[in-house]
């Protein structure tokens, strides 16, 4: 900064180390954009990506306000989604309403570098410049500074465009990355849904299974008795060493043990019909 008693030479070589060291800020700014995608890949939020370009937008000017509006998906307006300090948000939204009716901000949104135009009150210089990726626009950014719009320096508004542009492509890769982990997740979580259904399923499978193996050695147990009984007396009625007596009471229970093996394979004919509707 000079001052009333630098002389003509010292303000110029003032100026040159200012200068010089401005070209030095930027250069380490312009080397650093690759941090964006690294930052994103680790799953830096698209607050956290504003927020960086915001810390680099302030090494380059002394910015009074700097706002990032973002596209809307839902209705594809323009939100403010970031102001800082909060204390101008309400100042830049007007100035951004204003320009959109004037037809700036349309303007502003079609162009491939920094648009530069005075506030209504004349107290700012209103820096303008679309986040916008090779395929869609996903906001822009709206600055304040003090400076004359000739005093902005022209090396300035080129390394704005490379910052907006990573910017809108680091928001890109975040709005990706969110959307396959979300994928990700998803599937993870139908994965294991299916997977407690599959088990639930061979539960009741296995239950099933042995509900029949109890069923099968039941009615094993069931059709036995009588069967024994029917051969016993029948093999006993064969020899005929029988008195009349015990043969008639073989046959009755004969007779009993067959009507007792008709009703269980009844039953079993029974059951297997209501499984099978």
């Amino acid at each position: 900064m000079t001052t009333e008693n630098d002389s003509p030479c010292e303000s110029r070589i003032r100026h040159l180390e200012e200068m010089q060291q401005w070209f030095h800020r930027a250069l380490e700014i312009g080397a650093g954009l690759g941090d964006f995608q690294a930052g994103v890949n680790q799953g830096m939020s698209a607050a956290g990506i504003l927020a960086e370009s915001r810390v680099r937008l302030q090494q380059l000017f002394d910015f009074k306000a700097i706002a990032f509006f973002l596209v809307d998906e839902s209705d594809f307006t323009f939100k403010l989604n970031d102001c800082e300090p909060a204390s101008l948000q309400g100042f830049v939204q007007g100035e951004v309403d204003h320009i959109i009716e004037d037809g700036t901000f349309a303007w502003a949104l079609n162009q491939t570098r920094a648009v530069l135009t005075r506030t209504r009150d004349k107290s700012y210089t209103l820096v303008l410049h679309p986040l916008a990726t090779r395929s869609r626009v996903r906001g822009i950014f709206v600055g304040l500074l003090v400076d004359e719009i000739i005093e902005v320096r022209e090396a300035a508004l080129s390394l704005f465009s490379m910052i907006f542009f990573s910017t809108a492509n680091a928001l890109e890769s975040c709005e990706l990355y969110l959307f396959v982990n979300e994928q990700k997740n998803n599937l993870e979580k139908t994965v294991l849904e299916r997977t407690r259904q599959l088990e639930e399923a061979n539960a009741e499978a296995q239950a099933a299974n042995n509900a029949k193996s109890q069923f099968l050695a039941n009615m094993s147990h069931e059709i036995r008795t009588p069967l024994t009984a029917i051969i016993g007396f029948s093999e006993a009625l064969r020899y005929d060493n029988l008195a009349k007596g015990k043969q008639t009471e073989a046959l009755n229970s004969i007779v009993r043990a067959g009507r007792h093996l008709r009703d269980i394979i009844n039953d079993i004919l029974d059951l297997s019909k209501i499984e099978s509707s």
